[in-house]
């Protein structure tokens, strides 16, 4: 079962972005942008869709009925129901912030390796929750998860300067990449 998902305000008083929106739509929109702001900031802190994973389940249910219902105001057009859910929604979240700090749970961390190759600099973030507001310090950073960064190992190892790379380690040990180009390996698996 998916989680509920917390509604983003859309721009619709926006007359550039959504000029055919109707009164109830600007006015739903606007009474989710506080939510929509205090999400971006409890993010933020604790890192992406991460809060309700730290709080007691009981808590984390209640909000996720509050966002259900919320929702359902949306999808209705029900400006006052939104309205009284987007204040509960927000109170939820704070009140999950405030159980997470007294628990002791830990923000998202910042702390990164920096790799520099070929005149570009990398992140290796040793918290990938902490990707949004690392890039938002560092923007000329490119930042890297360790999923991301396993993930390309294994696509490495499984294609053809990886493969060739195996079998020159098993013979040279110490042998270490320091360049390649795709074409130089041309005809090299012609006869295999």
């Amino acid at each position: 079962m998916a989680k509920p998902k917390r509604p983003q305000r859309q721009k619709s008083g926006d007359r550039m972005l959504a000029k055919h929106a109707h009164e109830t739509e600007i006015r739903i929109d606007y009474a989710v942008a506080p939510l929509t702001k205090l999400t971006r900031d409890l993010d933020h802190f604790w890192g992406i869709d991460t809060l309700v994973e730290i709080v007691p389940p009981e808590m984390a249910e209640k909000f996720g009925g509050a966002v259900a219902k919320l929702n359902a105001a949306i999808e209705a057009q029900d400006v006052d129901e939104v309205v009284k859910w987007v204040g509960v929604c927000m109170r939820g979240s704070k009140a999950m912030h405030e159980a997470a700090l007294a628990s002791g749970a830990a923000p998202a961390s910042d702390e990164a390796w920096l790799i520099q190759a070929d005149d570009k600099q990398y992140a290796l973030l040793k918290d990938s929750r902490a990707w949004q507001r690392f890039q938002e310090k560092h923007p000329d950073i490119e930042v890297v998860t360790e999923r991301e960064l396993i993930l390309a190992l294994r696509w490495y190892r499984e294609s053809r300067v990886g493969r060739v790379m195996a079998e020159v380690k098993d013979h040279f040990p110490q042998a270490e990449v320091i360049n390649f180009k795709e074409d130089s390996l041309d005809g090299l698996f012609d006869n295999q």
